[in-house]
């Protein structure tokens, strides 16, 4: 239930649970056995104090790997994954070696394949997200690929989640507005 939830998310936060598994002495076979959904509550403000423990971690493949994981997973609101993506915008907005951590996390979540039930071709995220967090992952695909510290490695990353989702549905005019900073990007 979700008062159950609540109560073991508070409790994960008085024992300081996931500063224990995501700090300096982070464990990845641990980690790579455990799913986020069941440790936060499934609302914008319940993917906080997640964040703030994984974000200094943000360089690690198995940290993308599991918000990957999260932002996919069928019980997940759409507004948990739209908060994920706005706040790895604002890491996009961060400087020096901050960046770069951000970077990475971007090139590598978009680039993540997954095999969607019932089929047997792996697909990206755009399969598995619907729209404002379409239109937030594009944001963050833009916002990385207009980066000059982006490497060659990073930009052929997210040029591809960007041809891989030309057939998602957005709307014409968010569309027309992420063509255009591109353009200007370009030239």
């Amino acid at each position: 239930s979700v008062e159950e939830r609540a109560n073991f998310v508070q409790w994960l936060a008085k024992e300081h649970v996931l500063e224990e598994l995501f700090g300096d002495r982070l464990d990845e076979r641990v980690l790579e056995k455990i799913e986020l959904v069941a440790l936060i509550e499934n609302t914008a403000a319940g993917l906080d104090p997640l964040l703030r423990v994984v974000y200094p971690q943000l360089n690690r493949p198995v940290v993308h790997n599991l918000l990957y994981n999260l932002c996919i997973a069928h019980t997940v609101e759409t507004v948990v994954v739209v908060a994920l993506l706005s706040k790895a915008k604002a890491w996009l907005e961060k400087k020096g070696q901050e960046l770069e951590p951000a970077l990475q996390f971007a090139a590598a979540f978009f680039s993540k394949t997954s095999r969607q039930l019932g089929t047997k071709f792996d697909r990206r995220i755009w399969t598995f997200m619907e729209g404002d967090a379409i239109r937030a992952g594009l944001e963050v695909v833009v916002a990385a690929l207009l980066l000059p510290a982006a490497t060659q490695e990073q930009r052929l990353a997210l040029e591809a989640a960007l041809e891989d989702a030309k057939n998602v549905q957005v709307g014409d005019e968010f569309r027309g507005t992420l063509l255009a900073r591109l353009r200007g990007w370009i030239s």
